[in-house]
């Protein structure tokens, strides 16, 4: 039986990154001009760091390394909460602070789906401040109605937890 050895890419080639690199400096050229020619800044400044967030995902997809896909992601949710809050009309200051913070979470949650994919291992911190703000802007998309139950039952959270750590204790011992 013989075994077969498919060797990735740690790192970028220049030419990838040379690439890359000049995508973004075209796409950023493109936005300043269209920005300032057509009095659109806001929009388009919007749009331009959505692009940035997604020039920093690509980074690291490409390069199999999570340290660009943390900005990236961060980028990628806090825009577009950003611009969903300025294209849906009618919300409440409370409503667009729960799209927002859900939107936030989301690029949390993409950190960790991004790197258990392309960077060899998942990054599973960023799911603790992913359910916080997720419960948070649920929350307040809901009118408190989840904070409430939330709120009577959180101190289970703690005991589920240190049991946990309790029994994985007695367990290395």
């Amino acid at each position: 039986m013989t075994t077969k050895t498919v060797k990735r890419p740690s790192n970028p080639s220049s030419s990838q990154m040379q690439l890359l690199a000049g995508v973004g400096f075209i796409l950023t050229g493109l936005f300043v001009m269209v920005g300032h020619t057509t009095g659109a800044v806001r929009l388009l400044g919007l749009v331009f760091l959505l692009g940035l967030g997604l020039i920093f995902l690509l980074w690291g997809v490409i390069a199999r390394d999570s340290g660009p896909m943390i900005p990236g992601a961060l980028l990628t949710g806090v825009t577009t909460g950003t611009l969903l809050t300025q294209e849906v009309y009618g919300l409440r200051s409370l409503e667009t602070a729960g799209v927002h913070a859900l939107s936030i979470a989301g690029g949390f949650l993409l950190i960790t789906l991004l790197t258990g994919l392309f960077a060899g291992q998942a990054l599973w911190w960023p799911l603790i401040p992913a359910v916080i703000l997720f419960l948070g802007g649920l929350n307040l998309l809901l009118k408190d109605i989840v904070l409430l139950n939330v709120g009577d039952f959180w101190p289970l959270a703690l005991i589920v937890a240190g049991a946990y750590l309790i029994l994985r204790f007695r367990r290395s011992s």
